[in-house]
């Protein structure tokens, strides 16, 4: 943690302790020059209040946040509030929720919103009446119970025209009960294709990680002609790759759990550059294997796999292999465009 202070006598210029700030991307060490610092206090408001974290264990931390904010005057922090994020609990005080629907109604310039709330009506409690004054960018929610089908939720998406990322874990909106397919212009989206009824629609989704079972049939999957970036996770079953072929053709860059031998044959029906696996046939190294592959297909360029799969969260090596090249180098998992949805300010 750096430690750094600063008053009237410093030989610090004011301009470069500024920008030196900017760079600080610890909260902890913004909260101390909070506390130590004489000059500059509002930059390092602004500054530390841009992202905002809290999780259930932390709610007494949270309610003195919430409580700076609506106490705020000129100017107001609650406008410096970029990316707000809160994991409740069932025994969340109601008291806490009120505190948190407030302070939505100030955050007139937050692009980010994140909620992991244990049921649905715990998350209507907190939301803002009428229009929100703010144009979400990211909207993640993740909902333990509940159907997700309550009319508020989606009234609230629908005033979210500016909606790029849409995240739903676990239960998610029925969003096809206000037609919002008509209203969302999504270029990326975390979660399961049941939940995507506006598909037909051809919204123009550039990337798509699914994270939960498939529960429609592969005949009913329309096509999605932007689709660049097509990703499943590791504990969800996902449609063989002739379907893959058959509705998403123009994906660039596909990322599997693994492939099987019968499936090779179908990769020649796609157009992808970049294949990314966790592991290939039995072993990962098995260069036979990655060969046979390549042969498979036209266009395919690098084939990156994991290097060690027993951690489904452990991104952090993989090897790659080129097109044409024996020798495979070892390459940074969060370089990997086909991670992007690990990469998004979550």
């Amino acid at each position: 943690m750096i430690s750094m202070t600063i008053n009237s006598k410093s030989e610090i210029p004011l301009e470069l302790y500024l920008l030196i700030i900017e760079y600080i991307d610890d909260q902890g060490t913004l909260f101390s020059l909070l506390m130590s610092s004489r000059v500059g206090v509002i930059d390092i408001q602004r500054k530390l209040y841009r992202s905002v974290e809290f999780h259930y264990q932390n709610d007494d931390q949270h309610m003195i946040f919430l409580r700076s904010i609506l106490n705020s005057n000129m100017p107001p922090l609650s406008d410096s509030v970029r990316r707000y994020c809160y994991t409740a609990n069932s025994n969340t005080s109601p008291k806490l929720l009120d505190y948190i629907k407030q302070a939505l109604v100030t955050f007139t310039n937050l692009q980010h919103l994140r909620f992991a709330i244990p049921d649905e009506d715990t998350f209507i409690s907190v939301l803002p009446p009428g229009n929100p004054p703010f144009n979400l960018e990211l909207f993640q929610w993740s909902c333990k119970r509940g159907a997700g089908r309550d009319i508020r939720v989606l009234r609230f998406l629908s005033t979210q025209r500016t909606l790029k990322a849409l995240i739903l874990y676990n239960t998610g909106p029925d969003i096809a009960r206000m037609k919002l397919r008509d209203l969302l212009d999504l270029t990326d989206f975390v979660g399961s294709p049941a939940h995507l009824p506006f598909l037909p629609h051809n919204v123009p989704i550039k990337r798509m990680h699914w994270t939960s079972k498939i529960r429609q049939e592969p005949g009913r999957f329309p096509p999605l002609t932007s689709l660049r970036v097509l990703s499943f996770s590791p504990n969800s079953p996902r449609p063989q790759i002739s379907t893959i072929a058959d509705r998403f053709g123009s994906v660039e860059i596909l990322g599997l759990n693994c492939i099987h031998r019968n499936e090779l044959a179908d990769l020649f029906r796609l157009q992808i550059h970049t294949l990314v696996l966790d592991k290939i046939g039995d072993d990962p190294l098995n260069f036979r294997f990655t060969k046979e592959v390549f042969r498979n297909t036209v266009f395919l360029q690098q084939i990156f796999i994991l290097l060690s799969a027993n951690n489904k969260y452990d991104t952090s090596c993989y090897f790659r292999w080129d097109r044409g090249v024996e020798t495979p180098t070892a390459v940074d998992g969060d370089t990997l465009e086909v991670n992007w949805w690990r990469q998004l300010d979550l």
